[in-house]
């Protein structure tokens, strides 16, 4: 749905289930941005944002997440993440903050 949702904004979105193909898509570049949630059935978002800063120090990284615990949202921050948004959060906050770091597609 998200996808779906930023596709209609003007984003061109790729997506992945696991932090495998996750880590896999990073690794070939060429995104202005990375949203990650929390959990994934192989790992967190937390593991793949700090695989992702071990080669890519310059593409955003934002989590989009319904994890709000304080240390999750410090932890995210400290491993490389530029933003942390925490679900529910409505559509024209989350275009704002994605174009903060790609640009108004919309």
């Amino acid at each position: 749905m998200l996808a779906v949702l930023l596709g209609e904004a003007g984003y061109d979105v790729q997506y992945a289930m696991s932090v495998s193909e996750g880590l896999t898509k990073a690794r070939q570049g060429g995104f202005g941005m990375i949203l990650l949630d929390w959990s994934f059935a192989d790992g967190t978002g937390l593991g793949l944002c700090r695989q992702i800063r071990a080669f890519d120090q310059q593409t955003a990284i934002l989590f989009y997440t319904g994890e709000n615990d304080a240390d999750a949202v410090a932890a995210a921050l400290s491993a490389g993440a530029q933003d942390y948004l925490v679900k529910p959060v409505a559509v024209d906050r989350l275009l704002r903050a994605i174009s903060e770091y790609v640009g108004d597609k919309a």
